[in-house]
């Protein structure tokens, strides 16, 4: 719930069972545990319904099925005794073994559930490019946390680049004197080609950008 909603560990750990209408697929943000504490959520904007997706209600509707704790004032995760899971103690006993069991290595404050957080939101930002957007996933009452904390880019920043050259026809960059000179023509690509061969992810990006415009929807 954490990776797929971009919820906080301490906003998860909180949500009982009437917080989360399998029907409407509405999740009800109000509370959050803070140093042990039942609270009200980080900030104003941190309150929040959310849409819950399909994959998640089969979960949800599973998890419920097979819990002893299912009334409206239970917890959904919960020990034995029903009371609320430790943060700490997840992190330490389930996270941190998953991680070393997967060859993840640890460092000391960065690898925790927030991790997943952090990871929903730039990915929605990669996929959509939308900041607003992105800010209101995360329920940020500012942008700038947003842009300047939970938005992550790669240190080889590819796309951009890819987008423009998508966006170049090769007759564009490979003249009729072909490249550097040489007698390559700029006709149809052929195998062996080697304008192929110096950018193969250009040309594919091309030949689908004439598919799209020469089929438009």
């Amino acid at each position: 719930m954490i990776a797929i909603l971009g919820l906080r560990i301490g906003e998860a750990l909180a949500i009982k069972w009437d917080r989360v209408d399998l029907d409407k697929r509405i999740l009800t943000v109000d509370q959050a545990f803070s140093r042990g504490v039942l609270t009200t959520p980080k900030t104003k904007a941190s309150f929040r319904k959310i849409y819950i997706p399909e994959p998640l209600i089969t979960i949800l509707s599973w998890h419920r099925q097979h819990s002893v704790f299912t009334e409206g004032h239970d917890f959904v995760f919960c020990g034995q005794d029903g009371d609320a899971l430790n943060h700490d103690s997840l992190r330490r006993t389930v996270l941190y073994k998953a991680m070393d069991k997967a060859g993840i290595q640890r460092e000391k404050f960065n690898h925790g559930f927030h991790i997943f957080r952090h990871s929903a939101i730039t990915m929605l930002y990669r996929l959509t490019g939308d900041l607003k957007r992105a800010q209101g996933f995360a329920r940020h009452s500012r942008i700038s946390t947003t842009a300047d904390t939970y938005v992550h880019s790669d240190p080889v920043e590819s796309e951009s680049t890819e987008m423009v050259a998508a966006n170049i026809s090769s007759a564009d960059l490979l003249n009729e004197r072909g490249i550097c000179g040489t007698d390559q023509r700029a006709g149809p690509i052929k195998k062996g080609n080697p304008r192929e061969k110096i950018a193969p992810k250009f040309f594919e990006l091309n030949r689908k950008r004439r598919r799209r415009d020469s089929n438009p929807r």
